[in-house]
């Protein structure tokens, strides 16, 4: 899986991460999808015969949207026979292996079934509790936990403030010894123009900016006028 195709050393460092659980936190346009699609390879690449990935969106549409195409083009890219089932919503590779791509409504389609590994993407923004998901996902894991990478999870999202429970999970990602957090801006993606950051920062204020540029947690409980003399 080659370096060259990341765009900076936060996510070629969350790449080859061995952590069974990985924490993205992101800033918007700060190339966490790009790099779950290569993840996703990777992961796919080292599992044994009839293993699942699963990736899952926000919603159904939005899953499709994100990574559909681009993942369809990296197993072209790299050459690997693949097939597409539309209505089941996944790929099928070589040794029966498969990549599911759902939204966050379909979680009931997963139970039952196990994977080697799975990317939650944009989980803060999920309209179903995370805590309800992850007591459907996390059994999915166990089958397949083998101590080498199989049976752990990539949640990546940005942030939506303090009193959540994405905020919740990332507080715990720090001190639980399986996980490990990446964070990076909006800033370390080098297809961004600095220009055009400096430009959204004189244009939002402070508290947006740095939410949705810098990926820091932000709390506006009881500052509906913070903005405002």
């Amino acid at each position: 899986m080659s370096e060259n195709n990341l765009r900076n050393e936060h996510q070629i460092k969350a790449l080859w991460s061995t952590a069974r659980f990985i924490f993205l936190l992101c800033a918007r346009r700060s190339g966490k999808t790009h790099l779950m699609k290569y993840k996703i390879c990777k992961k796919l690449r080292l599992s044994p015969k009839g293993s699942n990935v699963l990736y899952m969106a926000p919603s159904n549409p939005q899953a499709k949207a994100l990574m559909w195409n681009d993942l369809e083009e990296l197993f072209i890219q790299f050459n690997w026979e693949y097939t597409a089932n539309i209505s089941g919503q996944y790929f099928k590779l070589t040794g029966g292996r498969r990549v599911y791509i759902l939204g966050a409504e379909k979680f009931n389609r997963i139970r039952g079934m196990n994977f080697y590994h799975i990317f939650l993407d944009e989980f803060a923004f999920y309209t179903k509790k995370f805590s309800d998901l992850w007591r459907a996902l996390r059994p999915t894991l166990s089958d397949t936990f083998d101590g080498n990478g199989g049976g752990g999870a990539t949640l990546a999202t940005t942030p939506d403030g303090k009193a959540t429970e994405a905020y919740e999970v990332y507080m715990k990602a720090l001190t639980d010894p399986e996980w490990q957090v990446f964070s990076w801006h909006t800033a370390d993606n080098p297809y961004i123009p600095a220009e055009e950051i400096e430009a959204a920062k004189r244009e939002l204020d402070e508290m947006s900016f740095r939410q949705e540029y810098e990926a820091a947690w932000m709390s506006k409980e009881g500052l509906a006028y913070y903005n405002f003399d």
